[in-house]
């Protein structure tokens, strides 16, 4: 029985220890993942104030008026005003695009006529027929398709 509960014992040391291995493994790999991403994090954010910079270094005024001046004769530049600028309601919008098949009706062109219940569309009489009477439950179960079997496979 001693020796049952020793291999038992030396067998659940084993199974903990290759569990501590992988753990310790993945838990590595997971700390260079996390450094890999906080140096990309960190390129990034480089990257950004290096842009922000160029854009401030390429928006100087100087510079903008200069470029106005040189290319004014191509382009008809003229400095900004406040005339220049429109309010809201003034702004003309496209419509917004058609549907497919859409003939341009709207809900208000449509004028809704309610017809007796005994007249079509066309104004001709309906003939109405009685429902038929329903079958007896006995005689509806008979008449009743069986549903697929998937076990039984009918030769027709």
């Amino acid at each position: 029985m001693r020796l049952v509960l020793y291999l038992f014992g030396a067998l659940l040391a084993t199974v903990f220890g290759f569990w501590a291995y992988n753990v310790n493994y993945d838990t590595q790999e997971a700390m260079q993942r996390v450094q890999r991403l906080q140096s990309d994090l960190a390129r990034e954010r480089q990257s950004i104030a290096m842009l922000r910079a160029e854009w401030v270094w390429l928006n100087r005024p100087d510079r903008l008026a200069a470029l106005v001046a040189e290319y004014n004769a191509t382009l008809g530049l003229v400095p900004l005003d406040p005339a220049h600028f429109a309010s809201l309601p003034e702004i003309a919008f496209p419509l917004p695009p058609r549907a497919p098949g859409w003939d341009g009706l709207t809900v208000a062109d449509i004028e809704v006529t309610i017809l007796p219940a005994d007249l079509d569309a066309a104004g001709a009489r309906r003939v109405t027929r009685p429902l038929p009477k329903p079958l007896p439950k006995p005689l509806a179960k008979l008449l009743q398709r069986p549903g697929p079997n998937p076990g039984r496979v009918d030769a027709e």
